[in-house]
Parts: C-alpha cells; sequence; structure tokens
C-alpha cells in the first residue's frame, strides 16, 4: 500500500514507524504536508519528530512542523518545537532553529530554560554570538532561571565570535545566578581568552578549577597552553604542559603542537624538537601543525638541515606537505646560504601538490639575493608575477637589493614606482638601495631625483 493512502489510526502503525519513516526520510518525498498524517496525537507527533531526528532529517522536522503550524488542529508542546530546534541547531540549520523558537509564542507555548539553551546552543554553532546575546537577556525579561547549559551555551557563542570580554563577563556572573560552573563553561571560557590573547586570565581560570572541584581535562590544558603561546611564555607554557603530565592527563596532539608552537615563539629549538620526538612514545602522531611549527623553529634556530629532515620526514608520519613548513625550510635554506636547495624547493612544491605563495616567493627571492643572485632573484620574481601571485614587501624589497647588487638600476626603479600601485609603501632601505644602484651606474641624475623625492614625500617612510 502506497505510504500516501496510509490513513489509519497512528497507534495501529506504530511497529512499522520506524522503517516506514527511515524509507520517507531517505526518498524525501512530499515533505511535512504528507508526514502529518502520521501525527494524530501528541505522543504520535512527538515518536514522528524523534524517528526523524534519528534518521537525520531536520529537513522533515522542520517542514512538518511548520504543516502542523498551518494545520492548527494539534496543540504543540514545548518539548515538539526543542526537538526540531535541538535537531536544526545539530546540523547547523541555525536559521531553522531560530525560526522555530521564535514560532513558540504563536502556538501558546511557555519558553523555558530547555528551548532557551536549544536556541542558544543554535546561535553557538551559527557563530551568531549577538543573537546569543539578545536571548539571554530576554530570559531576564521572561523571568526564565539560566542553568549550566544556558550560560556554558551563551560564553561559548562568544568564545566562538571572538569576544573574550563578553565571555569572561558571563563566566563571572555564574555565582551571582547561583548556579556552579561545571567543565564545559571553564573550557569554553579559557578557550575564549585564548583567542583573545588573554593568557593571563586563562592561566588564573585554569588554576581556579580545582578549587571549584573540577578536573581540568586536556581541552582545559590544550587551550590555556596555548594561550602562553600566543602570549610569549614558553616557560609557563612547559610548565602547564609537564603539569597535565603529573596530573596523569593524558596529553593530545593539540596540547603537544600548542607547547611546540610556545617554544617556536620562544626561539627554543632544541625544547621543541625534543616534543616532537617524545610524540610517539606517549602514542601521539604528529600532525601538520607539530611538525609545522618544529621546522619554524629550525628556521630560527639556524637549523637547515634539521628543518630540510623534518621536512622529508612528514610523508613518513603519514602528514601531507604544507606550505608553513615548505615556506620555513626555504627560508632556513636561505638564512644558511643554501639559496641552491631553496631553488630546490620551491620548485618541487608542485609534485606535492602545493601552489608556492607570496611568503613562498618571497623566502627564495630573499636567499637569493642575500647570496649575490641577483638574476635568479629577478627570475624568481618574474616567475612570482607569471604566477599570478601578488608579491609581497619582502619580494620587492629582496628584489631591488638583487637589482643593486647587479647593478640593474633601471629595474630598480621600476620596482620602486611599482610599490605605491600594489598599495605597498617602500621605506627607507628600499629607497637607499635604488639610490645606490643608481649611483653604481653612474646615474647621478636618477639618484639626486630620487633623494629629492625621499626628502619631499613621506609616503616612503610609512612601512
Amino acid at each position: 500500500m502506497p505510504l500516501l493512502a496510509l490513513r489509519a489510526p497512528f497507534r495501529s502503525c506504530e511497529p512499522f514507524l520506524g522503517l516506514q519513516v527511515r524509507c520517507f526520510a531517505m526518498k524525501g518525498l512530499g515533505g511535512g504536508r504528507n508526514l502529518k498524517q502520521w501525527c494524530q496525537t501528541p505522543a504520535s507527533t512527538m515518536k514522528m519528530l524523534q524517528e526523524l531526528k534519528l534518521a537525520n532529517r531536520p529537513d522533515l522536522i522542520y517542514q512538518l512542523l511548520k504543516a502542523l503550524e498551518v494545520e492548527g488542529r494539534l496543540q504543540l508542546s514545548p518539548a515538539h518545537l526543542t526537538v526540531g530546534i535541538t535537531a536544526c541547531s545539530g546540523a547547523g540549520e541555525w536559521e531553522r532553529a531560530l525560526a522555530l523558537f521564535a514560532s513558540m509564542p504563536k502556538h501558546n507555548v511557555s519558553r523555558d530554560t530547555i528551548s532557551f539553551s536549544a536556541a542558544l546552543s543554535a546561535c553557538e554553532k551559527g557563530r551568531q554570538w549577538q543573537m546569543a546575546l539578545v536571548l539571554f537577556e530576554s530570559m531576564q525579561r521572561e523571568e526564565i532561571a539560566p542553568n549550566v547549559i544556558t550560560f556554558s551555551a551563551a560564553i561559548s557563542a562568544c568564545e566562538k565570535g571572538m569576544q573574550w570580554p563578553l565571555a569572561l563577563h558571563l563566566f563571572h556572573t555564574l555565582p551571582s545566578a547561583e548556579v556552579a560552573p561545571n567543565i564545559i563553561s571553564y573550557s569554553a571560557t579559557i578557550s575564549s581568552c585564548e583567542k583573545g590573547q588573554q593568557w593571563q586570565f586563562a592561566v588564573s581560570l585554569l588554576h581556579s578549577m580545582p578549587r571549584a572541584k573540577i578536573r581540568p581535562t586536556v581541552i582545559s590544558y590544550s587551550a590555556a597552553i596555548s594561550s602562553c603561546e600566543k602570549g610569549g611564555q614558553w616557560e609557563l607554557a612547559m610548565k602547564l604542559f609537564h603539569t597535565m603530565s603529573n596530573n596523569h592527563i593524558h596529553p593530545d596532539v593539540i596540547a603537544c603542537s600548542a607547547a611546540i608552537r610556545a617554544c617556536e615563539r620562544g626561539g627554543q629549538w632544541p625544547l621543541a624538537l625534543k616534543l616532537l620526538s617524545i610524540m610517539p612514545a606517549l602514542t601521539i602522531s604528529p600532525n601538520v601543525a607539530s611538525h609545522s611549527a618544529a621546522i619554524t623553529c629550525c628556521k630560527q634556530g639556524a637549523q637547515w638541515q634539521l628543518a630540510v629532515h623534518l621536512l622529508g620526514d612528514m610523508p613518513k608520519d603519514h602528514q601531507p606537505a604544507h606550505i608553513i613548513g615548505y615556506n620555513a625550510t626555504i627560508g632556513a635554506c636561505g638564512n644558511a646560504g643554501n639559496w641552491q636547495l631553496a631553488l630546490t624547493l620551491i620548485g618541487g612544491m608542485s609534485k606535492v601538490s602545493l601552489r608556492p605563495n607570496a611568503m613562498s616567493y618571497g623566502a627564495t627571492i630573499n636567499a637569493c639575493s642575500a647570496n649575490g643572485q641577483w638574476q635568479a632573484a629577478l627570475c624568481m620574481f618574474t616567475a612570482m608575477q607569471q604566477a599570478a601571485v601578488d608579491p609581497n614587501p619582502l619580494s620587492y624589497s629582496s628584489t631591488i637589493i638583487a637589482c643593486q647588487t647587479g647593478a640593474q638600476w633601471q629595474q630598480a626603479v621600476h620596482l620602486l614606482n611599482m610599490m605605491p600601485n600594489a598599495q605597498i609603501l617602500p621605506d627607507i632601505t628600499d629607497f637607499q638601495a635604488v639610490v645606490s644602484a643608481c649611483n653604481q651606474s653612474s646615474q647621478r641624475a636618477w639618484a639626486l631625483e630620487l633623494l629629492r623625492k625621499e626628502r619631499s614625500s613621506s609616503q616612503f617612510f610609512q612601512r
């Protein structure tokens, strides 16, 4: 019998409901208008909504609730609409979730803490922090007491919206609302402080968790370590990393990568490499972030051989090649005077399905220029333009210096004139290199003209 012909009371169909709904959901035929024939009572409606949620069809849930709203025969309850809100929210359809929440007054349905929490969660997933705050404030107007789930959802929305002051404010209002924080509210607030580069607040919150009788998790520690990394506090980051292990909290790849990045910022390349080397012993597979951070450390520590070695190890660790690792290795080779290897690396990027970016070209041009290879630098700048990659300040400055080295004054003047058109303002070093190139080629008139411009215009000294 066709599904549309089934008009029997819902109770007689209950044994077949799960299978029928899944088939219906897979076909997606008819939407809410045909599904509502299964909804004869509030209980049968709830059963249908739960089955559709299990079938991961928030679209049909939304259509069904809207069809029932138009028909007006069945009184929907807070539970019905909350199922729809949570299903749409979980699928990332925050607009539909909020539309269902907004429709509750039309059904004479009182909104409660559960429905508000579901709506706030939809705002959080949709990165709608302003709407989350509007909903949170409306709870007070409707005299609905928020719980820890409500607070956590609002804090998470602020965290995703990069609004660390608001997240911290909400967290600090928990005691006045007589709501005890939980691990989610703590972790979301610490993560918000980390994104806002507020390492002091993040570490303070982490240290306050035991006093609140809440055991920090690896997520809490990772966020705090990352905040220390962004704040340039590598020693504190390492202290937190060791404290985590001492407290029998097993670090994960995020915590390890954050600690390695902290060492990178602090110029502690031996410590960064040590962390990378112990990851397998901790049953943690290094990822792109940890490898790239360690390679960058090697660049800063003038360890170009180690950088090349780590870059080569990435495929062995089943990690795809990454642009950051390549750029750092090219820079390390250039700093060590190994311009040939820099050219080899950028030339081999296409073989690993990577397209050089402005940093790749800039580092390679700088490697050639710094080592007196002005022809190679000019060729690389030309290749950059042919690849439709906009030159960055490093590319221009390094190429101008290469022109100075090769006494290519006309090219140097041309590059200097190109920079403002590319919305890059030359600095005094660029200007001096061009003047020097002109003087070397006995182009005194050009040099005097450039010096005149240097003194009469401030545009060359704003970078």
